[in-house]
């Protein structure tokens, strides 16, 4: 991955030996913020599933509401990955400054001085250069599968497990929770390659994959409360 930062600053509009003041472009949001985005975005993916319900009263309609509902797909992978990325800017800047432990992941990310250089260079900078830069150094990434939800929580700091047996523990049950968590956010992630690259069609015959109101709901419901089990154990650091 490319981890250098597009900049155009125009230096030549600056006085000789007297350097711009530092102006972050990212902007700071706090743990309730970064929530309401994701809920917000969750309410209008719920919106979509009303829509469904109204086409579906003529049955000539039913195309349309599966393809609504593939949607719905794609857009609660987005809402995810969106939230993924705003808990790591928010967790990593934490740790930078020094209100969070710092973790070994966080010690080892690679802060080039070419990546740094202009932010140091300007004047009255303050700890906010930090967010632009994680803000560029991650933008790329997909956070969706599990591999990189799990990678993204163990740099800011929470455990994996942690999450996992907060949304679903169960007496009894047979399967490790971390194996629930891992087979949900694969799912997703699966599913909404599928859907964006492929139209949902199958690789191999080119049919047309099914799609339920009772498995994006499902999906729904448990990634709303992965974020939230997220969110709880990020408010208690």
């Amino acid at each position: 991955m490319d981890n250098k930062i597009n900049r155009n600053f125009d230096l030549e509009k600056r006085s000789e030996g007297v350097r711009d003041a530092y102006k972050p472009l990212t902007t700071y949001f706090n743990l309730n913020e970064i929530l309401n985005h994701f809920n917000e975005n969750i309410e209008a993916i719920k919106t979509q599933s009303d829509i469904i319900r109204i086409l579906k009263e003529n049955s000539k309609f039913n195309k349309a509401c599966d393809d609504i509902m593939r949607s719905q797909i794609v857009f609660l992978g987005s809402s995810l990955d969106f939230y993924m990325h705003e808990l790591t800017k928010y967790g990593l800047y934490q740790i930078f400054d020094e209100n969070w432990i710092p973790t070994e992941k966080y010690k080892n990310i690679e802060l080039k001085m070419f990546d740094i250089e202009e932010y140091l260079k300007g004047n009255n900078v303050t700890n906010l250069w930090f967010l632009d830069f994680i803000n560029e150094y991650f933008k790329s990434n997909t956070m969706i599968s599990y591999e990189e939800v799990k990678d993204q929580l163990n740099l800011i700091g929470i455990k994996v497990g942690d999450i996992a047996n907060a949304v679903f523990y169960k007496m009894n049950s047979n399967v490790k929770t971390i194996d629930q968590f891992k087979k949900t956010l694969n799912e997703l992630f699966k599913r909404r390659n599928i859907i964006a690259h492929q139209f949902d069609r199958d690789h191999y015959n080119a049919k047309i994959n099914d799609i339920s109101e009772d498995l994006v709901n499902k999906l729904l419901d448990t990634i709303v409360k992965i974020v939230n089990a997220i969110h709880s154990e990020a408010i208690k650091k």
